[in-house]
């Protein structure tokens, strides 16, 4: 599951590059490349990792662990107005908006 969020940010740096190329084709490839991992990643994670924190942590650990994902949550909470203009940014230059 780490290797997806490396092969992911790969993604996106690689369609930052492509964009500030103009090279519309690239950033499509890594686009789709992204959100076919991004499908099979969150598949795992409903399938076999959410089930097996249901089953082998304790309501206490699961508790602390939401409170931290709370705490992550807040302090990103500009990132989708950063992913937003990511888009848009992504959607002139290719075409697609």
């Amino acid at each position: 599951m780490l290797a997806d969020h490396e092969t992911g940010r790969g993604h996106v740096s690689a369609m930052k590059e492509a964009l500030g190329n103009g090279n519309a084709d690239a950033i499509l490839e890594h686009l789709r490349a992204y959100g076919e991992l991004l499908t099979e990643h969150i598949k795992k994670e409903d399938e076999i990792l959410f089930p097996w924190m249901d089953g082998n942590l304790s309501e206490e650990q699961r508790s602390a662990l939401t409170g931290r994902f709370d705490i992550a949550d807040a302090a990103g909470r500009e990132l989708p107005q950063i992913y937003d203009t990511f888009i848009t940014e992504m959607e002139c230059k290719t075409g697609l908006s």
